[in-house]
């Protein structure tokens, strides 16, 4: 329900998306979606909650398409994509 950084500069949590039903047309390569986008963030030198903020978005736009490529664009549409959906209470 949320993704998690423990850095020097302390423990950050970001809470998942929720997406609506049927959003989700695979789920290969989210994973990998989000890993990237946590390497594009951390040699952006971005906060811990900025690149997890992002990471997460990658991984979504990731799981919108079957295959494990097509649903990742540009950092900017991933973001505005991303507006759309609100995050989980997890605390």
């Amino acid at each position: 329900d949320y993704s998690v950084c423990y850095s020097n500069n302390g423990f950050t949590l970001c809470p998942s998306y929720q997406l609506p039903e049927g959003y989700i047309k695979g789920s290969t390569g989210a994973g990998d979606a989000f890993c990237a986008g946590a390497l594009v963030g951390i040699y952006g030198e971005k906060t811990d909650k900025e690149i997890l903020e992002f990471a997460s978005a990658v991984a979504v736009l990731s799981l919108s398409q079957a295959d494990a490529v097509s649903g990742v664009t540009t950092a900017e549409k991933i973001i505005k994509e991303c507006k759309n959906f609100s995050r989980k209470n997890v605390l």
